[in-house]
């Protein structure tokens, strides 16, 4: 029998979060919900969510720290953010700070169970609990990503990456020496293709440069490619230099 999914429903609006729930459960779902900081923590000590539906508008906190707290603490389970926000400044803050998907108000609940299942399902082809299918260790000179526990390294030092620039670095580490165009990338490591701007994209990598490139201007592991979009160069060791911090 399959595995119900488990979805925990932070959302200090009631209506809405009522009108959600009924949603869920006639797709299926397994539902909790919480409405106070203190309630999202301890669901997910004890139910152990599968997915997070976050509001980033309570009244006595902040769903944005909450998921950079999450993110930072190490849990990364998917999390989609709803906000009143639209502009793309805040999008890309949002996604910056851990959040794998956002959907604005008002709540469109098939929607929102379309994207639930679309981030589910991508997990499991990105990162599957049983890696025989493929290594989950990939190395590209000094840069090693474990794509089962989450970590990356370069030259032996832990890196901190969001999950979505940690999906476009696995995407990356994968499909070495080969051009993708920034839809191919979004495609990738996003199921926001109608929504997310291309130019996002570019927002990733120079924050991904940042963190592994010596020179950003003249970076060594991600090549911009002029009419198409970025590529991976495969590196040895002694090619590499360390970043300047």
């Amino acid at each position: 029998m399959e595995q119900q999914i488990t979805v925990l429903v932070a959302d200090p609006v009631a209506e809405e979060r009522r009108r959600t729930e009924r949603a869920f459960e006639s797709a299926g779902f397994h539902i909790r919900t919480a409405e106070t900081e203190r309630e999202v923590s301890a669901s997910i000590q004890l139910f152990n969510p599968d997915i997070i539906v976050l509001s980033d508008q309570f009244p006595s906190w902040s769903g944005m720290d909450y998921c950079r707290d999450l993110r930072f603490g190490g849990d990364w389970t998917p999390v989609i953010m709803l906000t009143e926000e639209t502009s793309e400044v805040d999008r890309v803050l949002r996604f910056e700070i851990g959040a794998d998907d956002i959907v604005t108000r008002p709540i469109r609940t098939k929607e929102l169970t379309a994207r639930i299942k679309s981030i589910l399902r991508r997990n499991a082809l990105c990162c599957p609990p049983d890696e025989a299918a493929g290594p989950h260790l990939l190395v590209n000179g000094p840069l090693v990503v474990d794509s089962e526990q989450f970590t990356a390294r370069l030259h032996g030092e832990w890196l901190e990456f969001t999950r979505r620039e940690f999906e476009i670095v696995v995407f990356f580490m994968r499909n070495r020496d080969r051009s993708f165009s920034r839809q191919e990338i979004i495609d990738a490591a996003s199921e926001e293709e109608a929504s997310m701007d291309e130019r996002i994209v570019d927002v990733f990598i120079s924050r991904i440069r940042q963190k592994i490139e010596q020179n950003k201007r003249n970076p060594q592991f991600i090549k911009t490619v002029r009419g198409i979009g970025y590529r991976m160069c495969s590196l040895e060791g002694s090619q590499v230099h360390r970043p300047v911090t």
